[in-house]
């Protein structure tokens, strides 16, 4: 859907590729969080959780503000499908997908030093997490609503 970006330009309706990255899967995570600077081109909403006043607590017992929620949209390995799910933004240093949040969306987390995944529980497809350094996590492309050129962009100024 077209609308208005966090940065405030006019989308195309289109998904851009916004890099590649990591989404750690935590167990211990009560909401997928993600920083509040990642994907600046999706919209922040303000969802029940922004509205009723909930932040966070790291796990070094740091308070962190609630700034809103993002549909964080991101593809895995070479499968065309385009996954989502919807991230807190707060003062995170990478994105941390609650396995409960995972599990609200149909699928089944298996962690495993044989093979852990993310399994959809109708489709029976699964998603390969990688283990470093003792966390899980899945290695993904990540997905941005692409913004239409502005004026200033469409026009070249030549000379000095």
């Amino acid at each position: 859907p077209k609308g208005i970006n966090e940065v405030g330009r006019k989308r195309t309706g289109k998904y851009v590729s916004a890099g590649k990255g990591k989404i750690t899967v935590d167990s211990g995570a009560g909401e997928s969080v993600m920083p509040k600077g990642l994907l600046p081109g999706e919209e922040m909403v303000e969802g029940h959780q922004k509205k009723n006043g909930v932040n966070y607590v790291a796990a070094n017992g740091n308070k962190m503000e609630n700034y809103g929620g993002k549909k964080v949209r991101f593809k895995h390995g070479e499968d065309p499908v385009m996954n989502s799910l919807v991230f807190q933004a707060t003062d995170v240093r990478k994105p941390l997908a609650a396995v409960s949040r995972i599990l609200d969306k149909g699928n089944r987390v298996v962690f495993s030093r044989s093979g852990s995944y993310i399994q959809h529980e109708k489709s029976g497809k699964k998603i390969e997490l990688k283990e470093e350094n003792v966390v899980f996590a899945l290695e993904v492309e990540f997905f941005e609503p692409e913004a239409e050129a502005s004026v200033e962009q469409s026009f070249t100024r030549q000379g000095n």
